[in-house]
């Protein structure tokens, strides 16, 4: 536990703002308020920022004084890492990159394996399983793109570990659907499906999406972004699961022949879990009624046998 502390007065020229060892965590959108303490410690050049890395882009006056806690100089490493994450941890939860971070910082100052599972992994809110701290730091390799789209969709951790799965060719392809702002939710099943059929077909991620045409699909310019998103995630979805494409394209023939009314809709359960056929009417007026009764004749009636035996 820190111990070895006291407050201090600084300006802005005291700090060694070269010095961003502690440096491993995301900017917050509020920056920096002057009603904060900074923690540093004591260097050969001055201070180095512990905590507070917004205020060098503050706009402080070189001969501003402001109020700081200053750490001393041969401060365990281990113990100041886990004073930043419990003190980041009273705003919000770790970023997956964040902790990725500080195990790479961890080893920097050469904290010991040891130390890291058993202390620095409890406080991170990490299960001590061997080889964890290492996947996460495979997190460095994610773009700022990445980073910057998954924090924003707030994805779990799951979601980022995913993919590091993918070589580095693979990473900068699947990047580019970040652009058609895809939700995370669809964004998860595309990244799951590609990696599922790549290991299905042992096949390179590469090969995969140029034999997909995904390049083709996503510089469709005659599409809007949504409809270039939809196309890439059925040429993925044919791909995985090639007898349920073919179900679904078959339902959806027998559906056109039925030439619903414009008042009409039918529903049906598209896992195909469920036998059931819903129909609904839109009724506004004596036309609709009218159309709503001449609709059901018996080649319509078969048509609808035809569908349900085929879900």
């Amino acid at each position: 536990m820190i111990n070895t502390t006291k407050a201090i007065l600084l300006t802005i020229d005291q700090i060694d703002q070269n010095d961003r060892c502690f440096d491993v965590f995301e900017t917050e959108p509020e920056g920096y308020h002057f009603s904060e303490s900074l923690l540093v410690q004591k260097t050969g050049n001055g201070y180095r920022i512990i905590t507070g890395f917004a205020s060098l882009s503050a706009g402080i006056s070189p001969d501003y004084r402001f109020s700081a806690v200053s750490l001393s100089a041969d401060e365990n490493p281990l113990e100041i890492l886990k004073t930043i994450i419990l003190l980041k941890q009273k705003s919000r939860a770790l970023y997956p990159i964040e902790m990725a971070r500080i195990f790479r910082l961890a080893r920097e100052l050469d904290v010991p394996e040891t130390d890291i599972d058993k202390n620095l992994m409890p406080v991170l809110r990490l299960k001590q399983e061997k080889g964890l701290a290492g996947h996460y730091l495979q997190l460095l390799m994610l773009s700022e793109k990445y980073c910057k789209y998954l924090i924003g969709k707030k994805a779990p951790a799951k979601t980022w570990l995913g993919l590091t799965r993918f070589d580095k060719t693979g990473r900068q392809q699947i990047e580019k659907i970040i652009d058609l702002n895809p939700t995370l939710s669809v964004f998860e099943e595309i990244i799951v499906n590609l990696f599922e059929i790549a290991a299905r077909e042992t096949v390179s991620v590469s090969d995969l999406l140029a034999d997909l045409n995904w390049d083709a699909a996503l510089n469709d310019g005659t599409l809007e972004a949504k409809d270039r998103l939809f196309k890439i995630r059925d040429l993925i979805t044919r791909r995985r699961y090639p007898l349920l494409s073919a179900h679904r394209e078959r339902i959806g023939e027998l559906v056109k022949q039925l030439k619903l009314p414009e008042n009409a809709s039918l529903n049906y359960d598209k896992t195909f879990e469920k036998k059931e056929l819903r129909i609904s009417w839109r009724l506004n007026s004596a036309a609709d009624i009218k159309r709503m009764r001449t609709f059901y004749s018996g080649k319509i009636i078969r048509l609808f046998q035809q569908l349900l035996d085929a879900l």
